[in-house]
């Protein structure tokens, strides 16, 4: 049963992390940086993925963040137990119990734009893992 619990409680653990994480505060961060120079965001965020220009002849930077997360499936074994108190026998069954296994994909593309001058004008995001 311990092993059981063990797990339940790291997988609650790391829900409770990621609910701290949220699209609103990524959005935070990056409206923070309009009005800044891009030479402080790339020294901050490392170059783009790739590099492009908006309609109105300004720059586009685009970061691309692409992971695939693995997990392994899990099974704790049943048991039976056997406790005898004052003539009296108890028996308690546990099933065993499988949980877990899957593939999830998990991506978050931004795009920061900045005018002649070196200024971010606009900053946009998509993807389910564009989280802070």
């Amino acid at each position: 049963m311990r092993p059981f619990i063990k797990f339940f409680g790291l997988v609650l653990a790391s829900l409770l992390l990621v609910a701290c994480a949220t699209q609103a505060k990524y959005q935070q961060m990056l409206s923070s940086w309009q009005g800044k120079s891009i030479e402080d965001f790339v020294n901050t965020w490392g170059y783009p993925d790739q590099t492009i220009t908006a309609l109105n002849g300004d720059t586009v930077y685009v970061y691309r963040d692409q992971n695939i997360v693995s997990f392994p499936s899990m099974t704790t074994p049943g048991y039976t137990s056997v406790n005898t108190n004052n003539g009296q026998t108890v028996i308690t069954q546990a099933p065993s119990f499988s949980s877990g296994g899957g593939t999830f994909y998990y991506d978050c593309t931004t795009w920061v734009e900045f005018n002649k001058q070196h200024i971010i004008t606009k900053t946009l995001f998509r993807g389910n893992n564009c989280v802070m």
